[in-house]
């Protein structure tokens, strides 16, 4: 956010907190100063609720500007679930689909208002995921899902190859879609991609791990997250 708002970028921060409580101010407010960018809004969507995804996006289609170069989906990149204690499981299982869930309902929601923007307009759907996928790719298929008892590097990881392949099919469907008079073939039931070679979208939806973060992967894996509840032992790790 730091860096599109020194650029000049016209941000919207989701946050799962009210726009009026003062934690969401004061980094709105440090963010504008320090980037001389008063273009940076915060809107309240908690994307582990459905009803707030949806009610941000009622709010977002409804107003005057609806314009969209750019979504950026970060809620997904922290690491869920520790190696140190052992945990109830149910409820980071919850939490991934919940996060998955909230990403492609913020998409479909919004995707309307992108599919009519001018074809000159170059438009990214970016998917920030953390770095253990390749510790489910061995065993992945996107019709089942991870045992409950397999590792948390697995679980981890199955969530990011899951937002992967929905990101790339996403992008399938996009570069699909007819422009310029180019309208698939509906002779059959097999649905018919336009040439990659004539026609691509504008809009382009990619996933980006940006690697391991202390405070987003190491810290939650030590169950060191500063917190009254945090393991002591993790903490000691963490700052070692």
């Amino acid at each position: 956010m730091q860096d599109l708002a020194q650029r000049g970028a016209h941000v919207i921060a989701l946050s799962p907190k009210p726009v009026q409580d003062p934690e969401t101010n004061i980094f709105i407010d440090l963010l504008r100063s320090t980037t001389k960018n008063d273009q940076i809004f915060a809107e309240e969507c908690d994307m582990k609720s459905a009803s707030s995804v949806r009610s941000f996006c009622s709010r977002f289609l409804s107003g005057k500007e609806t314009r969209l170069d750019a979504i950026v989906f970060a809620h997904e990149y922290q690491q869920l679930g520790s190696i140190i204690g052992r945990h109830d499981t149910t409820p980071l299982i919850r939490q991934r689909r919940d996060g998955s869930l909230a990403t492609f309902l913020l998409i479909t929601l919004l995707l309307p208002v992108l599919l009519v923007a001018p074809t000159e307009r170059d438009i990214r759907i970016i998917n920030v995921i953390n770095p253990f996928y390749a510790a489910a790719a061995p065993s992945y298929t996107p019709t089942s899902t991870p045992p409950p008892t397999s590792s948390l590097f697995h679980q981890e990881g199955w969530r990011s190859l899951q937002m992967i392949i929905f990101t790339r099919h996403l992008q399938r469907v996009l570069d699909a879609l007819p422009t310029g008079g180019q309208i698939p073939k509906t002779d059959d039931s097999a649905i018919h991609v336009v040439s990659e070679k004539v026609q691509k979208s504008n809009i382009v939806a990619v996933s980006v791990c940006p690697g391991l973060s202390r405070s987003d992967t190491i810290a939650p894996i030590l169950d060191a997250v500063r917190i009254p509840d945090s393991s002591i032992f993790g903490l000691v790790l963490l700052d070692f």
